[in-house]
């Protein structure tokens, strides 16, 4: 893995490299040097619970402490919450309003006027897009994300909407609702922006999840009469199993975790607790965990790793995922938490490990003229063959992006992988070294992007094949600085230990 002899070459040998051009020298020493780099702190990811009446309460995942309180209108009648993809804003339900939070500043920046009583939210896979309910017109209206305005007239998708979840293509809109007996579920096509399906659910549909390959939709029902989940698949729009996890369940939330293996329900009577469904057989696994008195709602993670359910008697739980059991002491919130979510997961099954070992953010004089260098050491999932050439690899740092595709890398003799080139009018170069048997370090620099509006924390994905991390960090970001001449990035790469020389070196 990286560690500060691998640094120290790396330093040494851009140093030393006669013809780097002024550009990659800048920022080598900005980066690698011994006293400016450092491991960069991690943070997040952050869960946002709306609390009634009192707004927002943010928990730092990596501290389980509540690092911001914020104030939004009408914070009583929220019924949802969700985070952009990059992790830039938060989207709350408010009354007449949804609050948009600047994430970077923990501030309600802007409302979008949103009459109805009781909103879903979702956000597109791509961000793009945000989608609310309208519990009483029975409607989902459709707002683009890059101006918070609503696009076209809202879509009728039957009574009392309170659920939505996005399919991961961003195609499809599932919709949990109904009056009566039986409930529904529309199915919304948002390219034509109407339903092409209705699934008949159980009582009182509460919530709903998509699993990530989006095969399966998920339902829970809060009055169930022939189970308190229902498995629809999602290319017949059938309904293909009634789970019931135990006698008299009522469930109040729903998640799937990123890798798509479990299905985690809150069961809002008897004391409460949450119910672990294998999504391979359908099946409800052992005991339930007993948590708090009325779990409102849950979250996982981005990594999978953790589960956090929040009761309406102002407390959040955290639940291991792996050993299925809580950790840790409750943390405490104000009274009646009622909506819970954190930035969603990747596309991809989750890496085993995912460390950002360091990332320089240098904004230049001139609009795409913004330059970064990035280090981190990943392990694939337990499914994954190894590093393949063949498969693409995606680096989205912020809003920006980075696909290198399918066959772009050239393997090298010692077994790693190298990519020079153009992306979208960015100078790209990326390394890719085995760092051990599991495990391998990634190096990138890039110029002539636009990274203005990046802001810490910043979130990175990293995405390598079929398999994905998140992480949050605080990165060092620089003011413009002026260096000599107009000249191409040129960093080369050798060896395991990821220690970088210009391939310019004579």
């Amino acid at each position: 893995m990286m560690n500060r002899h691998n640094i120290g070459t790396l330093k040494r040998a851009l140093s030393g490299a006669r013809r780097l051009s002024a550009l990659a020298i800048a920022l080598a020493s900005i980066a690698w040097s011994a006293p400016a780099f450092a491991w960069p702190r991690q943070v997040g990811p952050f869960i946002y619970v709306a609390t009634a009446p009192q707004g927002v309460s943010v928990i730092d995942a990596s501290t389980n402490k509540v690092v911001a309180s914020i104030s939004i209108p009408a914070a009583y009648s929220s019924n949802g919450v969700a985070v952009t993809p990059d992790g830039r804003y938060v989207y709350v339900d408010g009354g007449d309003v949804i609050s948009v939070i600047d994430a970077a500043k923990n501030s309600a920046i802007e409302t979008i006027r949103a009459r109805g009583a009781r909103k879903a939210l979702a956000v597109s896979p791509d961000g793009r897009f945000l989608y609310f309910t309208d519990l009483n017109a029975g409607t989902v209206t459709v707002v683009a994300t890059a101006t918070n305005t609503p696009v076209g007239a809202p879509i009728s998708v039957g009574a009392s909407p309170r659920a939505i979840a996005v399919s991961p293509d961003g195609k499809h809109l599932y919709v949990a609702g109904g009056d009566s007996y039986p409930g529904s579920v529309a199915v919304v096509d948002l390219a034509a922006a109407k339903v092409i399906a209705s699934i008949a659910a159980d009582d009182t549909p509460i919530a709903l999840s998509v699993t990530p390959n989006g095969k399966s939709v998920y339902v829970a029902d809060q009055e169930a009469t022939f189970g308190g989940v229902q498995v629809i698949d999602a290319a017949t729009n059938t309904v293909t199993k009634n789970i019931w996890p135990y006698p008299d369940f009522h469930a109040s939330a729903l998640a799937v975790s990123p890798d798509g293996k479990f299905v985690y329900v809150a069961n809002e009577y008897y004391n409460g607790s949450v119910s672990v469904i294998d999504a391979n057989t359908n099946e409800a696994l052992g005991s339930s965990i007993r948590v708090g008195l009325v779990p409102a709602g849950l979250t996982v993670t981005p990594d999978g790793k953790r589960l956090y359910v929040i009761d309406l008697y102002g407390a959040a739980y955290i639940i291991d995922t792996a050993t299925k059991a809580l950790v840790g002491p409750k943390i405490a919130l104000p009274m009646e938490p009622i909506a819970v979510a954190a930035v969603p997961p990747p596309q991809g099954l989750p890496f085993q490990d995912f460390k950002i070992a360091g990332l320089h953010i240098n904004l230049g004089t001139q609009r795409n003229k913004d330059s970064f260098i990035y280090y981190a050491s990943f392990t694939p999932g337990a499914t994954s063959n190894g590093m393949s050439p063949s498969e693409a690899f995606i680096l989205k740092i912020g809003d920006v992006s980075i696909t290198i595709p399918p066959g772009s890398f050239q393997r090298q003799s010692d077994g790693s992988y190298r990519f020079i080139g153009t992306i979208a009018g960015a100078q790209v170069q990326a390394y890719i070294a085995p760092a051990d048997a599991k495990s391998f370090n990634v190096h990138v620099a890039a110029q002539g992007l636009n990274l203005t509006n990046i802001a810490n924390p910043v979130y990175v994905r990293q995405i390598v094949g079929d398999h994905a991390g998140l992480v949050a960090v605080e990165a060092k970001i620089s003011n413009p600085v002026v260096v000599g001449g107009p000249a191409p990035l040129d960093i080369g790469g050798r060896g395991r230990g990821m220690g970088f020389r210009s391939s310019l070196a004579r």
